[in-house]
């Protein structure tokens, strides 16, 4: 009778044990690449890319969220559809403000003498297409020499979002000279008086 307590006791404490096993929280940590009212979505160092809902989370923010913010996501719950659920999310700003890219940026439109083009680059990651109707940037983000620009190309009946990773050969008080794929854009900065 001793020996039967005794182990009905030892596989208690076994299954007790097992089941805490399978809730131990887990975290990840990344770059927020995208987000929306529920969903963030991130890319972490090792480049993977993982959607995580966040309806139900703690949520420890101090200054929002913005694109290009770091956020450590903590849950306890396998990922289901490969979403994973958060119950906690710590996000720590990014780099917010770079004062030096600050400002409006403009080249001439090819055969076309006198009209411009470009964009206007604003604190908190605002990016807007300057005289571009089919090209709506919406954001940017500045990753040591790289310039990643997010918007929507419109046309032909579509939208397409998309994001350019562009590599920033000069940045000065009045150039911007980007660079990918094999062609180069040349910027100069638009000033007040212009």
């Amino acid at each position: 009778m001793k020996k039967g307590k005794l182990l009905l006791g030892i596989i208690g404490v076994i299954f007790l044990w097992s089941a805490c096993q399978t809730h131990k929280e887990q975290s990840l940590k990344g770059v927020i690449i995208e987000a929306s009212m529920n969903t963030l979505m991130i890319k972490t160092a090792g480049g993977d890319v993982v959607t995580i809902s966040t309806a139900d989370a703690e949520k420890v923010v101090k200054e929002g969220i913005l694109l290009g913010d770091t956020a450590t996501i903590y849950y306890a719950e396998k990922p289901e559809g490969g979403i994973v659920r958060a119950t906690k999310i710590i996000v720590v700003p990014g780099q917010r403000e770079c004062p030096e890219i600050i400002g409006t940026w403009l080249e001439a439109v090819k055969g076309m003498p006198g009209a411009m083009q470009g964009i206007r680059i604003e604190n908190g990651g605002i990016a807007e297409s300057v005289n571009m109707a089919t090209l709506v940037y919406e954001h940017w983000q500045k990753e040591g020499n790289k310039l990643l620009l997010k918007g929507k190309s419109l046309g032909n009946g579509q939208t397409i979002i998309f994001t350019d990773t562009l590599h920033i050969e000069t940045l000065s008080a009045d150039s911007l000279i980007l660079s990918a794929g094999g062609y180069t854009i040349r910027y100069h900065r638009e000033t007040e008086n212009r």
